[in-house]
């Protein structure tokens, strides 16, 4: 037992590799995808999530950059997932401010 350890590291299952910046963002925020990521998943899409899990957004990933626009998006903090048609891929935190 370590009563400093404060978290939970996520494991990442699928093994994709996703930037995503600006983190904290104000006006939009970028997904950078490996071109590996494009060629072997079908119907990629990145859906933002507000706390309460409300969908709030979803864009069609078809480049290996993503840009998603803020605008009216409230200032606060969303969760991404990034699925195909068979899977979820990954997920995380998007902050806007």
């Amino acid at each position: 037992f370590d009563p400093t350890y404060t978290g939970i590291e996520a494991q990442d299952v699928t093994g994709i590799a996703v930037s995503v910046y600006p983190n904290p963002a104000t006006t939009s925020v970028i997904f950078g995808f490996d071109e590996t990521v494009l060629n072997t998943h079908d119907n990629l899409r990145i859906t933002l999530v507000d706390m309460q899990g409300k969908r709030i957004h979803t864009e069609q990933v078809n480049t290996a950059t993503t840009t998603i626009e803020r605008n009216s998006i409230p200032a606060g903090i969303y969760f991404y997932v990034i699925s195909s048609d068979k899977q979820e891929l990954k997920s995380g935190k998007v902050i806007f401010r």
